[in-house]
């Protein structure tokens, strides 16, 4: 049970892209108690609990959604570290936070510009950004279809294509 539940707090964390409240890993891990009378295959007791830990916490909406759920504290209308997180995250990198910016939402450091700052230039770095910069102006200008186009000019080739589409990744 010991076990079950620091995965519980681990994979919650990620999942959830903040850590789970007290009143959330009881709830999981009494789910994960009644988990053996479920799956009666003759599953280990611990093997059947992870299995439903795990379906229960990606069918949250709050793995499924991103929700700005945690206001920071004293300012009802600023969104808390781990929203911050959870947004860097999903506009930089498409994806939930890594450990060093759940790590930085769990300090506070993300409740000032400067610290959201730090976070951002860490992440852009990162080739996750380079494809996430990328694909944001894909498809606002669509500039990966104008490669595709049949052209009338027989100098226009495979080469052409490839020179022309590097160019725009490097400029943006």
């Amino acid at each position: 049970r010991e076990r079950a539940q620091a995965i519980l707090v681990h994979l919650g964390r990620r999942i959830y892209r903040r850590p789970l409240t007290s009143a959330e890993v009881d709830r999981h891990m009494s789910l994960y108690d009644g988990a053996p009378a479920m799956f009666d295959n003759g599953t280990s007791a611990y093997r059947a609990g992870v299995n439903m830990l795990v379906r229960t916490l990606l069918q949250s909406p709050y793995f499924l959604y991103r929700l700005d759920l945690t206001p920071a504290e004293g300012a009802p209308t600023r969104l808390g570290s781990y929203d911050v997180a959870a947004k860097l995250a999903l506009a930089l990198w498409n994806s939930a936070p890594d450990d060093q910016l759940l790590d930085a939402a769990e300090r506070g450091d993300l409740g000032s510009i400067e610290g959201v700052r730090q976070q951002a230039e860490r992440m852009i770095e990162d080739p996750k950004a380079r494809d996430m910069i990328l694909d944001h102006y894909d498809q606002m200008f669509r500039f990966y279809d104008w490669f595709n186009m049949r052209k009338q000019d027989p100098a226009f080739d495979s080469e052409v294509a490839a020179s022309m589409e590097r160019e725009m990744e490097l400029f943006f």
